[in-house]
């Protein structure tokens, strides 16, 4: 993959792999390498060099990118930047279920920093269960971003709705 591919578009793409995509149409943009499947559900997650995708029903419906993937997203955000860094992009949310960092104001476009939101949602969520709503954290400005997702956010949106008529 060149480097003019590696942009990373919030709800569209990362690099050339772009959301809608069939998995046939994935497979055949990688070059070479090991391919490897993993069952999530009714999800599909195929794993290649620095990417995760996720497919459902055929299509792609995410994609994450990660180790040495030098493609930048925004304001120059990347793997390798920090929390500080993203918030002068917007303000930050967490998505706990997901343990992800999102941005409230950018739809479509995801974050991960490794071993510390996972704890931080681990120890949140007992908080929740132990004292309520109460909220009493902040996240490290200084965590790097180890992962970025790009996801469809109507097909996000649909999902909730859809959860919440359930």
């Amino acid at each position: 993959m060149s480097r003019e591919d590696d942009t990373i578009v919030p709800g569209e793409r990362i690099g050339p792999f772009r959301i809608g995509a069939t998995e046939s149409e994935i497979l055949a943009q990688l070059g070479g390498g090991s391919v490897h499947r993993e069952q999530r559900e009714d999800t599909q997650v195929v794993h290649w060099a620095d990417f995760s995708f996720w497919f459902d029903g055929g299509q792609l419906t995410q994609v994450g990118a990660h180790g040495s993937f030098g493609g930048k997203a925004l304001g120059g955000i990347g793997i390798g930047s920090t929390l500080a860094d993203l918030s002068r992009e917007g303000n930050l949310g967490l998505d706990l279920e997901d343990g992800v960092v999102l941005l409230e104001d950018i739809e479509g476009i995801c974050f991960d920093v490794g071993e510390g939101l996972p704890e931080l949602s681990r120890m949140f969520l007992g908080e929740i269960s132990e004292k309520g709503d109460e909220q009493g954290f902040e996240l490290d400005a200084n965590w790097s971003i180890t992962w970025i997702g790009v996801f469809d956010p109507q097909r996000v949106a649909d999902a909730e709705e859809a959860e919440l008529e359930a």
